[in-house]
């Protein structure tokens, strides 16, 4: 009977998953709380609301209550499926009230007073005047984000984000106990993660793209934000990358939405753990934050908090039970493709890794098994031959959604890493959609300088030639490969050409021979570009990527190294790089800066 016990709840949990779909009424709400554990209480002798149709009586509504241990949250039905009122309290009451809109906090004004530390920047915070606040009040209003977000939630035909925002609710407050509330505990690592924000957009604020550090896409964590009134979620939120970052900002100066691509959030949460209690909060605090200035200034700073009173109001909400250890969660709207070892270097052990199919599946089954992804593009009347391949032996990617961090201050290396694989998955996925154009010639592999990957030392024949010279001089094939090598030998001295061949219709073998020069010299005027990912700089704080670029272009060959570093891509100097043209390596650059489509900045560019 157990077991059947144990079956059914994990349907109930799975159904939980697609309930967003499912239409808002009184019992699926109440269901939905008691499978999170939570209590629920239905009190039918509500308020009298005045009806809207003339016609009928005075209705008085139906109050659902659902309490955890510091959370309540009453709902109002008029009717089964029609809500007129929502309030959520907490185990802590809101605190003041800050001076604009609790999405955007004045800038500094959590600030209470900076001073030097041995050359560290301490910085001290008061969470009295900070807007990351679970039941910070909208200014004008007197509901709060979160209440808001539930009551936009509950008003709409279907439950859409609800299920998730109460069982996100459910979980801080299932974790919490009497001495560490987790919204607060969110509310303060917000809070200095806002701090930071703040501070690398002052510094940067000079460059000519500081948008892109104000809105975090060139920052150490992204924007940071507690309960998103645009998604209608409720939780610490970072927003860290937009595909086509620079199309979409010129695009959303007269339009709404995206033109391309996808934008990216981490969702902090909180999640059961059986390992030791692991202190982040105070952790965050001892810790020495590195911010650099658009000239690559470091400057270092630490970060004190307040400690809040507590308070009394909340008492009937705060009767947790015995320690319940957790650990904090980075949870990714898309699935991002990260290489295995990345993980292990970063002590990243616990992390949740997407089942299904998705567009990139194909992609990095060719790239795990060091296939190239290839595509064919025309360039000024010529084809050009673009291969992809990945030269990190024993590299794994698998399509990651969430993760367990070890420390808050990880982040501040996650998050660039982490832009640096979506850029590398933008590039290839632009190759996967369109199928290789054939070509008319056999393709070869080339590397630097013009030399053939993989190929006969100088001065030996390939397999296709000893096979050809078999079947031109009617060789058995008891005659060994030296003997064929020794022909050859003989023939680059002139000795046989005096020599007939058996069969008139035959070449001789130094007409033979001059032929296969021939078409080597036509293989080697083939064009193609290579690139390939030769390593992550783990000694860089933002996990670069090292890519090689080899390939020639009409008569120009090209062997140079590029970098993408905190999602930006960059060439990299070095002492053996070829004396190319700069100025078109610094228009590719700008070109896959702005496009993320090789291609296209090759076609661009040559």
């Amino acid at each position: 009977m157990s077991k059947f016990n144990e079956a059914l709840s994990e349907a109930i949990a799975s159904l939980y998953d697609y309930s967003q779909n499912c239409k808002v009424s009184i019992e699926l709400v109440q269901r939905l709380a008691q499978q999170l554990k939570l209590e629920t209480f239905i009190d039918k002798l509500g308020y009298t609301v005045d009806s809207i149709s003339k016609n009928q009586d005075k209705l008085k509504t139906q109050r659902l209550s659902i309490a955890g241990t510091s959370i309540l949250i009453d709902i109002d039905f008029l009717k089964d499926n029609e809500i007129v009122g929502l309030s959520l309290s907490s185990g802590v009451a809101p605190v003041e009230e800050a001076e604009s809109s609790s999405q955007e906090p004045k800038t500094g004004s959590h600030i209470v007073e900076q001073k030097q530390v041995d050359g560290v920047t301490v910085i001290h915070l008061d969470p009295r005047k900070s807007l990351l606040q679970f039941l910070s009040p909208i200014k004008g209003q007197d509901k709060s984000v979160a209440e808001t977000i539930l009551m936009q939630n509950l008003t709409s035909e279907r439950l859409n984000k609800f299920p998730f925002n109460l069982r996100y609710l459910a979980n801080v407050d299932r974790l919490s106990t009497s001495n560490v509330n987790l919204f607060v505990v969110l509310e303060q690592i917000g809070l200095i993660l806002y701090t930071l924000n703040e501070l690398e957009g002052v510094l940067g604020q000079e460059d000519e793209n500081s948008w892109l550090i104000k809105e975090g896409f060139a920052n150490s964590i992204g924007m940071v934000k507690l309960n998103d009134l645009k998604s209608l979620q409720l939780g610490l939120f970072l927003d860290f990358w937009r595909d086509n970052r620079y199309i979409n900002h010129e695009y959303q100066k007269n339009s709404s939405g995206l033109l391309l691509g996808k934008e990216y959030t981490a969702l902090i949460s909180v999640e059961a753990s059986d390992s030791e209690q692991f202190d982040y909060l105070s952790d965050a605090k001892q810790n020495e934050w590195s911010v650099s200035d658009s000239l690559g200034n470091v400057k270092k700073y630490k970060f004190e908090i307040d400690e809040l009173p507590p308070d009394s109001s909340s008492s009937a909400y705060t009767s947790a039970s015995g320690p319940s250890n957790w650990l904090l969660y980075l949870n990714f709207n898309h699935s991002i493709y990260l290489p295995s070892y990345l993980l292990e270097y970063l002590g990243i052990s616990n992390f949740k890794v997407l089942s299904a199919d998705n567009e990139l599946k194909p992609i990095f089954e060719k790239y795990n098994s060091g296939k190239s992804i290839e595509h064919c593009l025309e360039v000024s009347g010529n084809e050009v031959h673009l291969k992809c391949y990945n030269d990190i032996q024993s590299s794994n990617f698998i399509p990651v959604y969430a993760f367990a961090i070890n420390k808050v201050i990880d982040i501040a290396t996650i998050i660039p890493g982490i832009r640096n694989f979506l850029v590398l998955s933008n590039i290839l996925n632009t190759l996967i959609h369109t199928k290789p154009t054939a070509s008319k010639k056999k393709v070869h592999s080339q590397s630097r300088r013009g030399s053939k990957i993989g190929g006969p030392a100088d001065g030996e024949m390939t397999e296709d030639t000893k096979k050809r010279l078999r079947e031109s001089l009617k060789l058995s094939y008891d005659v060994t490969d030296e003997e064929i090598l020794g022909l050859n030998a003989i023939s680059e001295t002139a000795a046989y050409t005096t020599i007939q061949p058996i069969n008139k219709d035959e070449v001789d073998l130094d007409t033979f021979m001059r032929d296969e020069d021939a078409d080597n010299s036509a293989t080697n005027t083939e064009q193609f570009f290579n690139v390939s990912l030769q390593y992550v700089d783990f000694t860089s704080k933002q996990l670069d990527l090292i890519l090689q670029i080899e390939g020639r272009i009409h008569t120009e060959e090209l062997a140079f190294n590029l970098k993408i570093s905190n999602g930006t891509f960059s060439e990299v100097k070095s002492s053996d790089t070829m004396d190319i043209d700069s100025t078109k390596i610094d228009r590719f650059i700008r070109i896959l800066n702005l496009t993320e489509d090789i291609s296209r900045a090759i076609s661009e560019v040559y």
